[in-house]
């Protein structure tokens, strides 16, 4: 992590969309939204950070998964989002928790600042795009990247 932390939702809050309500609405609102846009989900009830994921990854033969947390990872994995397909959208909508609510992030701040937006959700939370195309997931129990498109270069 940068010696200065920046959040980067205080920071750029003037481009940053809160969705809405999530509070006490947390987790049917991401629920509901990875249902409408037929993401499949893992069935168990328990709670963020004591289920393996969110979305069932077995569920998808093409998905790709690389472990995020290693030295110089701030750079280089800000390297292969920009030239991912991932480029092509103007924002990305994230999920934070309890507490913070859903974020629609421009995608050059989220580029710019995907660790410390992954350190502020908890090492946990899932990204889509608005039109639930393109979706990830960082995993906090083996902090891995998972996503239905290919973000490492192979």
């Amino acid at each position: 992590m940068n010696e200065k932390f920046i959040n980067p939702l205080k920071v750029f809050q003037d481009r940053i969309t809160y969705l809405p309500g999530i509070g006490e609405s947390f987790p049917s609102y991401l629920m509901n939204r990875l249902q409408t846009n037929n993401i499949s989900l893992n069935e168990t009830r328990l709670e963020l950070g004591k289920r393996e994921s969110w979305i069932n990854w077995s569920q998808y033969s093409q998905h790709h998964s690389f472990y995020f947390d290693f030295d110089d990872n701030e750079s280089l994995v800000r390297d292969w989002l920009r030239n991912s397909i991932l480029r092509n959208y103007p924002f990305v909508v994230m999920e934070f928790g309890y507490q913070i609510p859903t974020a629609a992030i421009p995608l050059d701040i989220f580029i710019d600042y995907w660790y410390e937006l992954v350190i502020i959700a908890g090492y946990e939370s899932v990204v889509l795009t608005d039109d639930g195309k393109l979706f990830m997931e960082f995993v906090r129990r083996d902090y891995s990247l998972k996503s239905n498109f290919l973000i490492k270069p192979l």
